[in-house]
């Protein structure tokens, strides 16, 4: 799969916080060669807004997502983007939407749209969740890729998490699915055409007086299938973490993993 490499130009860092969204819709170093650009990011009462719109002169890497791996196209035109995010808090919680276009000159485009969401009961949980829809036109660009032959791509993502922490116990659930077709053109997304369920648990010891004055039992698990139910990958585990005496820490875990390559 691709590998992400963090932002760190001036211009694309501001209001950077607004771009983080559950799924990485927004990656910024897709604008590889921006030959002018435009921000705007604010905020009116508990409303917090960024935009930003820019044209690209291309010639770098496009991602080409699948299920098992990620290939990448040469960058070879002209294209102008635009992402908007709006996000309006409610006390510890918020709502909000993302958009994202990419206009490709001499044809073809790709368009992101969807809310999410962060719900905070209490102070010991927090649910979030986000929906993406894209509607894709690839160029007409065989020479570069073969999926590049104009064809309509249109599809979905979703995503919802459940966020559980205590002084003794804690989980995280996660379900999310991405569709074949989905594509983030300005987001760095490179797996699509699966489905998740992921959970990692745990519960924690605090003994008085003693050598190890905290000890976590933990349980990561994941597991990854497409949507035919063929499995790509899971993982059943299970463990212990210790803080100790003299800045000491052990840990130790055992679990069983299953990875498919090919049909293997």
């Amino acid at each position: 799969f691709a590998l992400f490499f963090a932002e760190k130009r001036p211009f694309f860092l501001e209001g950077v916080d607004l771009f983080s969204t559950p799924f990485s819709a927004v990656y910024t170093r897709t604008v590889t060669s921006p030959r002018a650009g435009l921000r705007a990011t604010g905020r009116v009462g508990s409303t917090s807004y960024t935009a930003l719109v820019a044209q690209d002169r291309g010639d770098g890497l496009v991602i080409l997502p699948g299920p098992q791996g990620s290939d990448a196209a040469l960058q070879d035109f002209v294209s102008d983007v635009g992402v908007a995010r709006v996000r309006r808090d409610l006390g510890l919680s918020f709502v909000s939407v993302l958009a994202t276009t990419r206009e490709i000159r001499g044809g073809g485009f790709n368009r992101v749209f969807g809310p999410d969401f962060q719900w905070r009961p209490r102070a010991t949980d927090s649910f979030t969740g986000q929906f993406l829809w894209s509607e894709t036109h690839t160029p007409v660009r065989p020479d570069l890729a073969a999926q590049w032959d104009g064809r309509h791509l249109s599809d979905g993502a979703g995503l919802l998490s459940w966020s559980h922490s205590t002084r003794h116990e804690d989980w995280y659930l996660q379900a999310q699915s991405l569709g074949a077709n989905f594509r983030a053109d300005n987001g760095f997304i490179p797996q699509v055409g699966y489905r998740e369920v992921a959970l990692d648990a745990g519960y924690t010891l605090h003994p008085k007086d003693a050598f190890f004055n905290r000890i976590r039992i933990f349980t990561p698990n994941y597991y990854d299938a497409e949507p035919d139910g063929d499995v790509l990958s899971r993982r059943v585990s299970v463990g212990a973490g210790m803080d100790g005496g003299f800045n000491s820490f052990l840990r130790f875990e055992a679990g069983q993993d299953g990875i498919r390559v090919g049909n293997e």
